[in-house]
């Protein structure tokens, strides 16, 4: 087979909805064991067939899994990536929202160190992603494309332990609306989120965004929800954007410890309708130099704590909204800015309603006013957060943005 060409350039630009961020996009180099596949037979075949460490390389086009799914990668080290770079040019497709079939599953992983790349996965009924039974540490998504998945795009379900995953520069969005003419709807239509993982040990969930994950009645899951058993999770430098939930560590229902030693840091949420970040049945996490904006600052749980155990920190966050105590140990709370009013607000940031909450002059009350802490991590920007921090995720430095 001749070889393909790649580009060789080490970076690529960002994905449109994150043009918020001056960062770029690293590339992935496929392995020197190539297939190319330019249909879903040849795609299905090479699933099935290829040695530990290929890589797929998916030719530009359209290719319909609805009569073929799911994808079940079973072969260890496998990488699934569109072959051009870009993800718009290459799509996986399911069966669409107008499907009775709600147990549609477009790929499953079954296997180590599996890496995803460079391809949009869209209208799906199911799930996107799925991780099944044990054995698959080290998946690793990357410059992938979530359009319009009816329930999960990333599902991690009750299975053996998943560790040192990676979600890193992909896009989750959701442009077609759950409403009643979609069969089969769970949980009343609300039974939408974009990540829902379930016992998951140091996952890294970085520069992605999330935008419009919304349920029928506003009260959808969380666009990275995260539960039963997860570890050492970190989320930081996202962007969200008006997603019925943003971030949830933990399930109000459940009665376990849902997150240990979770950090969520640096991250841009533009609010939607329901809670931004909720912490529940959760020790030793983190909440840290985060930005909230909400056109609705009045709402009594943008931040909200639930049933927690000890040794939880909410530092440092600038929030348009408040904070909820509603159970649980109290969090070690200090340096935060929670402001309840939309006076003159939405001039600290650069244009907050599209997700760019860099911070401007204007934003006296939070620039070098945060309090020490040891885990801040850099800023969005990838900038150091040294000496006197600004509050939220965006650093100025000497000056605010002009």
């Amino acid at each position: 087979m001749p070889s393909l060409r790649f580009f060789s350039a080490a970076v690529v630009a960002l994905p449109a909805l994150l043009a918020a961020s001056p960062d770029s996009v690293p590339v992935l180099k496929p392995s020197d064991k190539r297939v190319k596949v330019m249909s879903v037979s040849n795609l299905v075949f090479a699933i099935g067939s290829v040695s530990k460490g290929t890589s797929i390389m998916l030719e530009d086009g359209v290719y319909d899994l609805s009569k073929v799914w799911p994808l079940r990668i079973r072969t260890d080290s496998l990488q699934l990536y569109g072959a051009s770079r870009d993800p718009s040019k290459v799509i996986l497709k399911g069966a669409g929202f107008a499907s009775p079939d709600r147990d549609e599953e477009l790929i499953k992983i079954e296997a180590v160190g599996v890496k995803l790349a460079y391809f949009t996965l869209r209208d799906g009924r199911g799930n996107g992603v799925k991780l099944q039974t044990g054995g698959n540490d080290g998946l690793f998504i990357h410059n992938v494309h979530f359009l319009d998945i009816c329930e999960r795009s990333i599902k991690g379900p009750e299975a053996p332990v998943s560790r040192n995953g990676v979600v890193q520069y992909c896009r989750f969005e959701q442009t077609a609306p759950i409403t009643a003419a979609i069969p089969n709807l769970h949980m009343d239509g609300d039974y939408v989120a974009g990540m829902d993982m379930m016992r998951i040990e140091g996952w890294s969930i970085h520069h992605n965004v999330f935008k419009n994950i919304r349920g029928m009645h506003g009260e959808g899951r969380a666009a990275v929800f995260l539960w039963n058993g997860c570890k050492r999770a970190t989320v930081e430098r996202n962007v969200f954007i008006g997603c019925d939930r943003s971030i949830s560590f933990g399930n109000p229902k459940s009665e376990n410890l849902d997150m240990e030693g979770g950090v969520i840091r640096n991250n841009f949420i533009v609010a939607g309708k329901d809670i931004s970040i909720e912490v529940c049945n959760s020790a030793g996490s983190v909440v840290a130099f985060n930005s909230i904006y909400s056109a609705n600052p009045g709402f009594g749980r943008t931040i909200c704590f639930f049933n927690n155990r000890e040794d939880n920190v909410v530092k440092n966050n600038l929030v348009l909204g408040k904070m909820a105590v509603l159970s649980g140990r109290k969090p070690d709370a200090a340096g935060n800015l929670f402001h309840s009013s939309t006076a003159g607000t939405a001039a600290w940031f650069r244009d907050a309603p599209r997700g760019d909450l860099h911070l401007t002059s204007a934003a006296a009350h939070a620039i070098g006013k945060a309090v020490p802490l040891a885990q801040t991590g850099s800023d969005f920007d990838g900038e150091a957060k040294g000496g006197r921090a600004d509050i939220g995720a965006d650093e100025t430095g000497a000056s605010a943005h002009p």
